[in-house]
């Protein structure tokens, strides 16, 4: 499982500012400072500064920066920081226990989710979480298909989720 993040809810987490992420956005799309830059319109040397002060802020090097290359470092992140957040859950109609699931996953973090929204589907719950309504914990297969607005962040400590198999009654397969 990983958590989606719209670039909206992220000035939630501790020391953040909607500023900041923007700022390491522009960088990390375009993977590079001066390219960054130009797009936000700003002077390259302030941009590295404030990308620097975020980094600081949240006591994690977000940036790789190695012989003039720039890539997003891929951190992990601990459920618990999410505490403060808001949560899109999936309906209890087209996901049943889902929900549950949720809440008891935020309880064994130490916290109690709280669910802003439901969603009848993953691209329902990718649009909420894009429009700055929540965070989602999803699938990490999810995160190879393109979702605008929506950055993915694996969690430190994988979470489970049991599944099922289902088939037609009259199969006559003998794995089945």
């Amino acid at each position: 499982m990983v958590v989606a993040f719209g670039k909206e809810t992220c000035d939630a987490l501790p020391r953040m500012e909607l500023r900041h992420l923007r700022y390491f956005v522009a960088v990390a799309e375009a993977l590079s400072f001066t390219k960054g830059a130009q797009k936000l319109r700003l002077a390259q040397p302030s941009l590295t500064r404030q990308v620097r002060n975020l980094e600081d802020g949240l006591g994690v090097r977000l940036l790789d920066r190695t012989n003039n290359k720039i890539a997003p470092k891929k951190s992990r992140l601990r459920l618990s920081e999410l505490a403060q957040l808001y949560f899109i859950g999936m309906s209890t109609k087209t996901h049943p226990g889902a929900r549950e699931w949720l809440l008891d996953t935020c309880l064994g973090a130490g916290f109690t989710g709280r669910i802003l929204q439901g969603a009848d589907g993953e691209p329902t719950a990718f649009r909420f979480v894009a429009d700055g309504l929540g965070v989602a914990l999803v699938p990490e297969q999810i995160t190879a298909l393109p979702h605008d607005g929506v950055a993915f962040r694996p969690l430190s400590a994988p979470l489970r989720r049991e599944s099922t198999i289902a088939w037609r009654a009259e199969n006559p397969s003998k794995p089945l």
